[in-house]
């Protein structure tokens, strides 16, 4: 007797079948609710509609992780314009509410950032504008909810004891925090002048990346860094 070369698969014993069925059953109540957290963080970040802005007051609150009220933690508002240019600044009260005026606008939104120091930087695009065009209401109520941050302190030593140079640091690294269901890696990417020691970077997710110094003169000074929540310090020797 031959034995068949391309056998039937075998029904899974009755343990076995139990076990993938429950399987199956994880997989479909788990996905929507994967889903449904994805598209909140999307409505999150998603554009608001441009167009010929009333302007108008945008206030609301200020929040930690845990729901309690963060003062002393810069507002501002930026046209969605080329350059995103600063319109109006603040600083929320002790109880953590803000309240900013936002001058008119033609075909743009408005860019609201908050956080920085020990808490992650936050963008987020509002408008008085429906997506049909109608206004939405005279007022925009906007709470903000602000997740820790990382710091980076970039110490420069000279061995000469003379002031430490100027010049540019880029940093470059992917977040370590990638999110359900992303198919490609969130990067921070910024570079920004300085003067001077220490340059402190903040506001910042946590992420694994490098650092480039571009010191005054041309000397290029590069280091890998592994940012996490909290202050951490790098000292450079020139």
């Amino acid at each position: 007797m031959t034995s068949d070369p391309h056998p039937l698969p075998t029904t899974p014993p009755g343990p076995a079948r139990r076990a993938v069925t429950v399987l199956l059953a994880l997989v479909m109540i788990g996905m929507p609710l994967i889903i449904a957290f994805d598209l909140a963080a999307l409505r999150e970040t998603a554009p608001a509609f441009r167009g010929n802005q009333p302007g108008g007051p945008v206030r609301g609150r200020i929040l930690g992780p845990d729901g309690g009220a963060l003062g002393g933690i810069g507002v501002r508002l930026h046209a969605t314009t080329s350059g995103a240019p600063l319109l109006v600044e603040t600083t929320s009260a002790a109880d953590g509410t803000y309240t900013l005026q936002a001058p008119p606008l033609t075909n743009a939104a408005y860019r609201l950032r908050t956080g920085g120091g020990p808490w992650r930087l936050m963008d987020r695009e509002v408008g008085f504008l429906a997506p049909d065009g109608s206004l939405v209401g005279d007022t925009l109520e906007h709470d903000v909810t602000l997740k820790p941050g990382a710091v980076l302190r970039i110490d420069l030593a000279r061995e000469d004891g003379l002031p430490s140079p100027g010049g540019t640091v880029r940093l470059r690294g992917e977040w370590v925090e990638t999110g359900a269901m992303r198919l490609a890696p969130r990067i921070l990417d910024m570079e920004r002048s300085f003067e001077g020691t220490p340059i402190v970077l903040d506001g910042l997710p946590p992420l694994d990346g490098r650092v480039d110094l571009v010191l005054a003169g041309g000397r290029t000074v590069t280091f890998e860094v592994a940012l996490r929540e909290g202050e951490q310090q790098q000292r450079v020797d020139l």
